[in-house]
């Protein structure tokens, strides 16, 4: 049989395109085929970069690398070492030799270049423009010399937290490197000499990115100099109070861990760094709410803020900030004790580009969880009106968001419950009718002359292609407590993958497992919910509720009887109804997988445990739901309580004994076995979901 080989035959330009689909692996393995498939394999077109730093490199031995560059050396434009700690000398040495092109060069934490190598390969590279250096012990005040002579048209120099060079190495890199646009010399020491921030200043007229980040002599005359070139104050102008100082490019500026620093450094950046785009300012104990209010209103363009640490800020920050950063994506906030829900709400309401806000270890409580939620529903229901009104033929062009559109982090908040894990898993959760289905809606009220009613749009949906006429509203990814982590992700990953009777099965099992409500104030929410054109967890499942809830309430009226409610219920009687309405399968099988990754501390379960304790394991600590707060401050049986907490830990221990159970929960039978160890195992499971 006639074979043809296609590497031999096809044009070589077409081999190339189709080798570049390939990990540099499969290139190398392949080029073992044949002469001409070598020949291919080998070409230097192929290896313009190399990123070293992949884990596609990772299998890849230090000889073979080093083999790959040196044989392709005059053909590479890109080069990546970072973290190849572990090539020898002499493979260095090769590898600075044949280099004689590049254009890109990191070789951060890469420590087998040494002096003598390190300079023979920047000597090499007189094209060289964006040069990374970062933790590099070899790389002193000599080598600085060397890239100021050799390298003159740098754009991009890392050199952080390179120790064994000073202000006096990076003055020549200044002086001759004029089209430099980032620089990074975070860690750098004597940097805030006035000599080198003098010559900073005028470098800096070209500067885009600057870090300064862990110069821990760096204070505010050197931040003065460095804005004005001189350390004197700044001059303003009497009438408009806007500098009479050329104001500068910086559109990154990284000052973390600049323990030295107040907000004297903020006030004389005021009206000097209009195009700055971010900001980090994390471990700077110093500055405060003056600081911030002089400088942010100068600063349109921020998109991003870190002041991590900086415990001296309050609520006015955050208000500033949502009145003049209107382009606001990412906020850092955490461990500022001063910061509350009046000004995390406020900047989650002003700022509607907002995708990632943290505020950990701070005193936010449910109601920021509330607001984000009420929010972000808010923001995609005005985004689907302003679509172009749908036609028959085609549905409206509108990307479906069912990513995420918010992470919000308030783990260690003291003041933040259960329940806002139960307000995101029920916005996760909501989805809305497409354009077209409201289009058909809309066309039947006007024929009755009245707005759609909740039973038409169940109607609706009782359709076949009921499926495809909704929208996902986007999920918020909310970080908290461990215990309450998993069961977040696993709400999430349901949603995600459309199981959304999944996903209100675990919902409503985690909402009567803590808190004791039952079904029918799920039926309440998902209905209130319907009223404003939302549909929440599975459409059949709701539709069967929500048919007996209506033949509740009439059976109800008919006797002259109120209908059951959720609330007002005491500790005790919340417990009893856990105690009926035990952990079910979808839940028992998260808690079990809880228990097998994470060994909780034990838990006090005997009858001497107080009612403040009943009611913390009930709740989740302090601050919990306030169905449970009330019950527990009117309860009028404090042992009765003990009692029947007692009695759920008790019964759902030997409940879990069952191994026909354990196994299809959890799908391994190594992982858990049906004996009497289990008791314990179950104790814990339990302890992790009420903590």
């Amino acid at each position: 049989m006639l074979t043809i080989d296609p590497v031999a035959t096809l044009p070589r330009e077409i081999v190339l395109k189709l080798f570049r689909y390939l990990p540099p692996s499969d290139i190398l393995r392949a080029a073992s085929v044949s002469r001409a498939w070598h020949e291919a394999c080998t070409d230097g077109e192929l290896w313009q970069g190399i990123d070293a730093g992949t884990k596609q490199f990772r299998g890849m031995s230090p000889e073979q690398l080093t083999k790959l560059i040196t044989s392709n050396g005059g053909f590479v434009r890109e080069l990546n070492l970072r973290g190849w700690s572990h090539l020898s000398s002499q493979d260095a040495l090769k590898i600075a030799r044949a280099m004689s092109s590049l254009e890109f060069l990191s070789l951060e934490k890469c420590y087998s270049f040494d002096h003598n190598a390190l300079t023979q390969l920047i000597r090499n590279s007189a094209t060289l423009k964006y040069l990374c250096l970062s933790s590099l012990n070899t790389f002193t005040n000599a080598s600085c010399f060397t890239v100021s002579l050799s390298c003159p048209n740098l754009v991009a120099l890392d050199v952080s937290f390179c120790t064994q060079c000073d202000a006096d190495g990076l003055l020549d890199i200044l002086r001759t490197c004029k089209n430099l646009r980032e620089l990074n010399l975070a860690g750098c020491r004597r940097v805030n000499e006035p000599l080198f921030m003098q010559k900073l200043h005028t470098t800096t007229k070209n500067l885009q990115r600057l870090s300064l980040a862990s110069c821990l002599d760096i204070n505010d005359d050197a931040i003065r100099i460095l804005l004005s070139g001189s350390d004197a104050p700044i001059p303003v102008d009497m009438l408009t109070s806007v500098p009479e100082v050329a104001k500068l490019k910086l559109q990154y500026l990284n000052l973390s861990q600049c323990s030295l620093l107040t907000s004297r450094s903020l006030t004389d950046m005021a009206h000097l760094v209009p195009r700055l785009i971010e900001l980090d300012l994390s471990g700077i104990p110093n500055i405060t709410d003056a600081g911030m209010q002089a400088l942010l209103p100068t600063t349109p363009n921020l998109t991003y803020i870190d002041c991590e640490d900086c415990w001296q800020l309050t609520n006015e920050t955050l208000l500033a900030l949502s009145q003049r950063c209107a382009w606001l994506r990412h906020a850092q906030f955490s461990a500022c004790a001063n910061v509350s829900d009046d000004g995390v709400m406020k900047l989650i309401e002003s700022c509607s580009l907002l995708r990632n806000i943290e505020v950990d270890n701070t005193s936010v409580s449910d109601a920021t969880v509330d607001m984000a939620a009420l929010v972000t529903r808010a923001r995609i229901m005005r985004a689907m009106e302003r679509c172009p009104p749908p036609s028959s033929q085609r549905d409206v062009n509108l990307t479906e968001t069912t990513g995420i559109i918010l992470r919000l982090s308030v783990y260690d908040c003291p003041n933040v419950t259960w329940l806002s894990v139960i307000t995101i898993m029920r916005r996760n959760a909501e989805r809305v009718l497409r354009p077209l289905a409201l289009n058909s809606l809309s066309t039947l009220s006007e024929r009755t002359a009245e707005a759609p009613s909740a039973q038409q749009l169940l109607d609706l949906l009782q359709s076949p292609e009921s499926e495809k006429c909704l929208w996902s509203l986007g999920l918020i990814k909310l970080k908290c407590k461990y215990s309450h982590q998993i069961l977040l992700d696993s709400h999430a990953q349901f949603v995600q993958r459309g199981a959304y009777d999944s996903a209100a099965m675990l919902q409503r099992e985690f909402t009567e497992f803590l808190a004791g409500e039952p079904c029918f104030a799920y039926v309440q929410y998902a209905e209130a919910a319907l009223g404003q054109g939302l549909i929440v967890g599975d459409m059949k499942m709701f539709l069967e509720h929500y048919q007996l809830q209506r033949q509740l309430q009439l059976n109800s009226s008919n006797s002259g009887r109120n209908p059951p409610s959720g609330t007002g219920l005491s500790l005790a009687r919340i417990i009893r109804s856990r105690r009926r309405r035990r952990p079910g399968h979808l839940l028992r099988q998260i808690l079990l997988s809880i228990a097998t990754t994470r060994t909780p501390s034990p838990l006090p379960v005997g009858r001497g445990m107080s009612a403040s304790v009943a009611a913390a394991m009930g709740g989740g600590g302090a601050g919990s739901g306030t169905a449970a707060g009330n019950g527990a401050r009117h309860a009028d049986d404090a042992e009765e309580a003990e009692e029947a907490m007692n009695e759920i830990l008790d019964d759902a221990a030997f409940d879990e004994l069952n191994a026909a159970n354990v196994n299809d929960a959890l799908g391994n039978n190594n992982n858990v076995n049906a004996n009497g160890n289990n008791l314990n195992r179950s104790r814990r499971s339990m302890s992790c979901c009420v903590m």
